[in-house]
């Protein structure tokens, strides 16, 4: 696919600041100027055809007060600030349905998802959104792009860095974007940010993710006219579908998965969208154990067996009582 490299990011405004550090997360680099862990990694992916649309919610475990996030796209991109309320709504309408089973204890839960730029470097627009401040640049190689991230305050490590390369060389776009927190630290919900981006074949980037140091947590949205089937980021697995339905409220078919990936450097590949062969629903079902206790009413398997036991109990008084009636007429 032929594009540009996408660049958007506040990195102009930080020449001569100390650099920052960079983390992996699940669809890129999160970076920040102390370490920081995204928790929770969310998701909406709008399908249309030919055209793609990726709103981000990060849920980050930091006490940062400058962040970045990266983010390869495979076409120049329009940003904007995404709706908060979406994920609100689409958590609840792919809620799970519950099944309750007692036991003694409880059980344990649920069970189940600017610098100059040089030859190959290119400034091509600077724009604010919202708390984010962006740049597009066109780039040709990873080295090139490093250097200029560098020279404007990120620190790329080299894993990172070398983790750019199969994206450029196989023409896609690089995104992004940096938040500084305007009072305390960027704990908490991030504003969510919306990418779309022109692609014959949709998809959602995941192989930086490789290089992440913990686990990563992350949960798709894809709203599409039809339920939608998706590969794994690691080879030989499945995704773990979590809900497919049809939301007649804002016609379009919602496919939900979730995944958590304890082991990052197994994370070799995009994940790919493709239209399922039909569009059955599916609801996740989770197991909630319910303690029993004295104030509860009596289950049906205890009244069964008081039942019995007061059953046993006449019929052994009415054979006492036969039983002496029988030896009091035979003395008579």
């Amino acid at each position: 696919m032929r594009s540009i490299l996408v660049v958007a990011s506040v990195v102009l405004s930080l020449v001569g600041v100390s650099p920052l550090a960079a983390q992996a997360c699940a669809c890129g680099g999160f970076v920040g100027d102390q370490k920081v862990q995204v928790r929770q990694e969310t998701a909406i992916v709008e399908l249309a055809p030919g055209r793609e649309t990726v709103t981000m919610q990060f849920a980050a475990e930091t006490t940062a007060t400058r962040a970045a996030w990266v983010m390869p796209v495979p076409g120049p991109a329009d940003l904007s600030l995404g709706n908060a309320e979406a994920f609100t709504y689409l958590a609840d309408f792919t809620k799970p349905s519950y099944e309750d089973v007692r036991g003694p204890s409880g059980g344990g839960g649920a069970k189940a998802a600017a610098a100059a730029p040089g030859a190959a470097v290119e400034v091509t627009q600077q724009v604010d959104i919202g708390p984010y401040s962006t740049a597009q640049l066109t780039g040709t190689d990873s080295t090139a792009v490093a250097q200029w991230l560098s020279t404007n305050g990120f620190s790329l490590p080299p894993t990172l860095a070398t983790g750019l390369a199969p994206y450029l060389s196989e023409g896609w776009s690089l995104t992004a974007v940096r938040l500084t927190a305007g009072q305390g630290n960027l704990r908490g919900n991030l504003p969510p940010l919306k990418i779309t981006f022109a692609t014959s074949s949709p998809v959602y980037p995941m192989r930086l993710s490789g290089q992440a140091t913990s686990p990563q947590a992350l949960r798709l949205y894809v709203l599409a006219d039809h339920r939608m089937d998706a590969t794994s980021p690691v080879p030989g697995w499945t995704m773990d579908l979590y809900f497919a339905g049809r939301d007649t409220t804002r016609n379009t078919y919602v496919t939900r998965y979730d995944g958590t990936y304890p082991d990052p450097a197994r994370i070799t590949q995009d994940i790919k969208f493709t239209k399922a062969p039909t569009d059955n629903p599916h609801k996740t079902v989770l197991t909630r154990y319910v303690p029993n206790t004295g104030s509860e009413a009596p289950s049906m398997t205890w009244l069964f067996v008081a039942g019995i036991a007061v059953l046993i109990a006449i019929l052994i008084t009415g054979a006492i009582t036969a039983y002496t009636h029988r030896r009091r007429l035979n003395k008579n």
